[in-house]
């Protein structure tokens, strides 16, 4: 009796918790990071991914999901974001340093 009550009751959180991630980002942050730091993440990606997350379903209209490829694609937007910029950076650092000698 006491099994199928506790079964009951983590439907009903789980189920509580589904409409709360759809409806808040902030526990869409939180839930996100929770994950990847039970999953291995180190405390600063598992920021960086729950960061994604809530940027994700702030932009949707309305209750908002994430899936897993658009966790996907805003990683890999930001990464190639970040490349680019690193090789402007690294590209002005050079031409500086010629500019000098020159």
């Amino acid at each position: 009796m006491r099994v199928t009550q506790w079964l009951r009751d983590l439907a009903d959180d789980v189920r509580f918790a589904t409409r709360q991630m759809r409806t808040s980002p902030g526990f869409t942050i939180v839930a996100t990071m929770t994950l990847a730091l039970a999953a291995g993440a180190t405390f600063e990606g598992a920021a960086r991914l729950a960061n994604y997350a809530g940027g994700i379903v702030v932009m949707k209209r309305g209750t908002a999901t994430v899936s897993d490829d658009e966790l996907r694609a805003a990683v890999r937007d930001q990464n190639s974001k970040l490349k680019t910029q690193n090789a402007k950076t690294a590209g002005k650092r050079r031409g500086k340093g010629a500019a000098r000698r020159g």
